[in-house]
């Protein structure tokens, strides 16, 4: 389907002024409209030889009419099919509707061909374009030429993955049983795959390292590990097996070296295990800016944590805990002293613990003194209390807290206690965002209490859990109306962006516009046509909720957003704009994209590194 489609377009593409990687030229226009118009001239030959049928498929409650061509000789649309390779499962309209688009493109506008190539523009657009252009997309265009190929490998390169692959469909099915083989012939053959990702690896990292010029444009390296742990215990090449120096070993050597001879901006590592000459190399990068570590086993022990280099130059560091973390993962924030913005993401099942010796550890580890966004899903519930002393004990220790960004995202509901105690000490910080993921307690002296610590607070997010049931972001009732909560927010001095999980019913509101077709008991030949009822329905309906806005408007004029919350979605989201002669203008979202709040609350896959500090530009 792809291929046809193109096979239309690009001839549209010449009339309408589109642009291809092939180019814009008339001996290629005269090539492809010589083919298209044996192909219209083959397909109305065979369509002569067909007579129309109108088929009606009875889906319920509606009734479809749909078309479809019987041929005298059915070996006639086959001639025509093999000729031009096309599939059984494309009906003959399709071609038709096709065919009169490419000829009304031609009829309305006239052919247009290229003047200026690609290769005629200066080489400074060229690494423009390439700056701009996807990794796939630089190497797409450096595949058209030798002079692109050159320009592009700078950007092709500067962004590389070595992974350990593992193919779990090769020797087990979606069940994770063996396909077909006994026990031991599944770990013989798991063996074997293990050699050979192996294999793949090391020559990757050999590649590179005979190629100093692409060690030299690589910003980004990304190290990861996908065997499952369940896989590597059957062959014994997990951590605690007798053979797992023989395996890993060549594996952690190139790692190292590689990482030895190269100056990165960001390092990611995904299940793959931090040695402490991997720390070495990555401290002796003055261009370090990020580090994000997903489920990475951190192997140096506190004695060897006191005598490694610091990594100075790292500003954001994102660990990921998919299962329990390990006792010491967060000791790794003893070596990053200059850390600015720390996200940690760990999940229900296996929730964040900070260490059970506070003394010890708030002294050796002590992010406080530089951080300024702080985001950490899902805590021990037991160690709400241990963050407040940490971040107590790091602000008395000198220096205060600097922390203008706070998430806590919890799928537990924090209690009145919590929450005061979490508030008392961010109260320390020159707050600008603050969200509270989870939390039990909504009275109104919440806002008093928030409004009281964080007078400058830009953006406020409050999400309630309901019950111990509720473990996710969706709308939930709150213990008091919106009217009672609007005259909380009026202290706030800076507030721009109020989001929460508030639930409104209904969203949208519909008039009684079906009430004749109720009293006349639904006739059928009314009530079929599903297509006006959609009709009806949205013609009826309203999501106006601006006089909420109003509503809070009347107490803090400085909103701009009001914002209700269904997961990372907003179901409504009111956006306050106010225009030179002092009106006010209120406009109305409903499901609106995460990406446009992100920077207020960042989440999802692409929120989550919103908060990152930007790497600084290089001369």
């Amino acid at each position: 389907m792809p291929r046809l489609e193109r096979f239309f377009e690009t001839l549209i593409g010449f009339h309408e002024g589109s642009l291809d990687l092939t180019g814009r030229h008339q001996r290629r226009y005269e090539a492809h409209l010589k083919r298209f118009m044996s192909f219209v001239t083959d397909f109305y030959l065979a369509m002569q030889h067909a007579s129309r049928v109108v088929v009606e498929q009875d889906l319920g409650r509606t009734v479809v009419k749909m078309t479809m061509y019987e041929f005298s000789a059915p070996a006639i649309i086959e001639e025509f099919r093999t000729k031009w390779n096309l599939s059984r499962s494309i009906g003959e309209d399709y071609y038709a509707r096709q065919i009169s688009k490419v000829m009304k493109a031609m009829k309305r506008l006239p052919p247009k061909f290229q003047k200026l190539c690609l290769l005629d523009l200066p080489p400074e657009l060229h690494h423009y374009i390439m700056n701009l252009a996807r990794i796939e997309e630089a190497r797409s265009l450096g595949a058209t030429c030798r002079t692109l190929r050159e320009i592009s490998i700078s950007y092709i390169y500067e962004r590389h993955d070595i992974i350990l692959k593992f193919d779990i469909l090769r020797n087990c099915g979606d069940s994770g049983e063996l396909n077909g083989m006994s026990e031991e012939e599944g770990t013989t053959s798991l063996r074997a795959q293990a050699q050979e990702a192996r294999a793949k690896f090391l020559s990757e990292i050999d590649f590179m390292l005979a190629h100093g010029d692409i060690l030299r444009r690589m910003r980004t390296l990304t190290v990861k590990d996908d065997w499952l742990s369940v896989f590597k215990q059957r062959i014994d090449i997990h951590s605690a097996s007798a053979s797992y120096a023989d395996y890993w070993q060549p594996i952690i050597t190139g790692v190292e070296d590689l990482l030895q001879r190269v100056h990165l901006a960001t390092f990611i590592s995904g299940t793959f295990g931090l040695t402490s000459g991997m720390l070495t190399a990555l401290a002796q990068m003055n261009t370090l800016h990020s580090l994000q570590l997903s489920d990475c086993p951190f192997q140096p022990i506190l004695d060897e944590l006191a005598i490694l280099p610091r990594i100075s130059s790292v500003m954001n560091l994102l660990l990921v805990f998919h299962r329990e973390a390990g006792e010491h993962q967060l000791e790794l924030l003893s070596l990053l002293p200059n850390v600015r913005c720390l996200v940690i993401k760990a999940f229900k099942n296996n929730p964040l613990c900070i260490p059970d010796t506070p003394e010890g550890f708030f002294q050796r580890c002590n992010p406080f003194r530089s951080l300024e966004h702080l985001e950490i899903s899902e805590l021990s519930r037991e160690d709400i209390h241990r963050l407040a002393s940490w971040m107590r004990a790091s602000a008395l220790s000198g220096g205060g807290l600097h922390l203008t960004h706070f998430k806590l995202d919890m799928s537990v509901g924090l209690d009145r206690d919590e929450l005061m105690n979490l508030i008392d000490v961010l109260g320390m910080a020159p707050l600008r965002i603050l969200i509270f993921e989870g939390i039990s307690y909504a009275g109104l002296d919440l806002f008093d209490r928030l409004a009281d610590m964080f007078p400058r607070l830009e953006a406020l997010t409050l999400i309630r859990r309901e019950n111990m049931l509720q473990t996710e972001t969706k709308p939930c009732a709150w213990p008091h109306a919106t009217w009672e909560y609007a005259p909380h927010l009026a202290r706030f001095q800076c507030l721009k962006y109020f989001a929460w999980n508030f639930c409104i019913e209904p969203v949208f509101e519909t008039t009684a516009w079906d009430l004749p077709l109720m009293e006349s008991g639904f006739p059928e030949a009314e009530a079929c046509d599903m297509l006006e009822w959609t009709r009806e329905w949205d013609e009826h309906s309203s999501y106006e909720w601006k006089e909420l806005a109003r509503l809070f408007l009347s107490h803090c004029g400085t909103l701009e957003h009001i914002v209700f919350l269904h997961r990372i979605v907003s179901v409504l989201a009111l956006d306050v704009e106010r225009g030179m002669d002092g009106k006010v203008k209120v406009t109305s979202h409903q499901w609106d994209t995460p990406r446009r709040f992100e920077k207020y609350n960042p989440d999802g896959l692409g929120g989550i590194r919103a908060w990152f500090f930007p790497e600084p530009a290089t001369s």
